[in-house]
């Protein structure tokens, strides 16, 4: 029995409810503060940091490592309301230049506004 070499799986995190960074969504009207609606959102900068995340989900759920040799990028972590054209090109232009080293994709984000 020949075995086959696991596929390489890259996870990208943009952030959402799920990890956005509340420094990163103004409002863009001049207002200092950040604007998140009430009760989303939060600052994870050390547990949203990619090797920590890779960590904590295969801690979490270590049987993917029988599924796939995985890598966790956070590629950005903004609210879905202040994600458009500029981040959605980053997203494409990020996968795109992945597909020679990948075999399959995870884009993770949290529920949009």
């Amino acid at each position: 029995m020949v075995s086959k070499p696991l596929p390489r799986v890259l996870l990208l995190h943009t952030g959402g409810t799920l990890g956005m960074d509340p420094m990163e969504s103004y409002a863009g009207d001049g207002e200092q503060q950040p604007h998140l609606k009430e009760g989303t959102g939060g600052y994870y900068p050390k547990s949203l940091e990619a090797g920590s995340m890779l960590t904590d989900l295969l801690t979490t759920v270590p049987e993917l490592r029988a599924f796939a040799n995985m890598e966790v990028h956070v590629l950005f972590n903004k609210d879905s309301c202040r994600i458009g054209p500029a981040e959605w090109l980053l997203i494409a232009k990020t996968l795109h230049a992945a597909r020679p080293h990948f075999d399959a994709f995870v884009l993770v984000h949290g529920p949009a506004c």
